[in-house]
């Protein structure tokens, strides 16, 4: 009986030393692919955190476009108010010239385009109506002297195919056209 006991004790021993192994393997095994997973974790992590940080660099980068495009957008903005503000100014201070100042600006431009039989339509609110029926051009030329819609001031000389339209906010939008840059260089240099 004491070799089966003998067997039963190394058999029993031989099964310790087994699960021992098996138990120091698989802590091993745990260990290792704890390791990894922590190192895995710690790169995702990191490779997160680095995305995160491009993220936030990107927004902020973007947040001061278009803080820098507001900016510039307002200033345009401020800009082309003033640029039409002296456009405006123009237009004014042509609407508030005196009668004898339109009546010869009239004359000038009707020597100037020579139209015989033409018909020149006056804003209504003119005050040269009465002037511009007796100038000496529109008689050589046979004009006929109407009076139009409110157009602003100025004056159109039509014929039956072409009208000049010299109202004055036409021409105030032609001198415009012509020299917003000018005016604009003027106001605000090169900036």
């Amino acid at each position: 009986m004491q070799e089966i006991q003998a067997l039963l004790n190394a058999i029993a021993q031989e099964g310790k030393e087994a699960c021992a192994a098996v138990l120091d393997e698989a802590k091993a095994s745990a260990e290792a692919i704890t390791a990894r997973a922590a190192a895995t974790a710690a790169e995702e992590s990191l490779s997160r955190r680095t995305a995160a940080e491009a993220e936030a660099e990107e927004l902020v980068r973007q947040g001061q476009i278009a803080d820098r495009l507001a900016t510039r957008t307002h200033l345009l903005k401020v800009k082309r108010e003033q640029v039409d503000g002296v456009f405006q100014a123009a237009l004014l201070a042509l609407q508030a010239l005196s009668a004898e100042a339109q009546l010869a600006f009239l004359s000038r431009t009707l020597q100037q385009l020579a139209i015989p039989s033409a018909r020149v339509i006056l804003d209504k609110n003119s005050p040269i109506v009465a002037q511009a029926k007796a100038l000496a051009i529109v008689k050589e030329l046979a004009l006929t002297v109407e009076v139009g819609a409110d157009m602003g001031g100025g004056f159109i000389v039509a014929t039956p195919v072409l009208e000049h339209n010299f109202s004055f906010p036409v021409l105030i939008e032609a001198q415009k056209e012509e020299s917003e840059s000018e005016v604009a260089l003027r106001l605000f240099g090169n900036n």
